[in-house]
């Protein structure tokens, strides 16, 4: 996956230079946190499901 930075400067450089729209640029960034929401729910999903049960009760009982 690039990095936001990148995807943005490949999208001006296509585009040519400084004439991108700016809906196109939040599109972007809108997809790339939630790609990064995602991403950072199935790492921690993994944690807590690798967790002995008594310490998964512990924690879901914490955040209820």
């Amino acid at each position: 996956m690039d990095s936001l930075g990148s995807r943005v400067e490949k999208l001006e450089k296509s585009l040519g230079n400084g004439t991108c729209a700016k809906h196109i640029i939040k599109n972007i960034i809108r997809k790339d946190k939630e790609e990064e929401r995602d991403h950072e729910s199935r790492r921690l999903n993994g944690v807590v499901n690798s967790l002995p049960e008594d310490l998964k009760d512990i924690i879901e009982g914490q955040n209820e």
